[in-house]
């Protein structure tokens, strides 16, 4: 699975590769531990997180929003139960 980070200027760019044989649970938490570590390293402020599943073109994947209202994560492997 990749985490993705898409940008204010929509473009996507790959930040972290993770084990594909993660339970759902434990590959959430892992892409959590990522963008966390992403924000940090920008001094951003990580107020709330919102996750949903979502088509991004024809793949399905999970995005996380974390509170820039532009700027969001993505998961290629939908990690929310539906």
């Amino acid at each position: 699975m990749t985490l993705f980070f898409q940008g204010s200027n929509g473009k996507m760019r790959e930040v972290a590769k993770i084990s594909d044989n993660l339970s759902v649970k434990e590959a959430r938490k892992e892409a959590m531990g990522h963008i966390k570590k992403f924000c940090d390293e920008r001094n951003f402020h990580i107020y709330y997180v919102r996750n949903w599943n979502t088509k991004v073109g024809e793949t399905p994947m999970t995005c996380f929003d974390v509170g820039s209202h532009t700027e969001f994560f993505y998961t290629d492997r939908l990690v929310m139960d539906s």
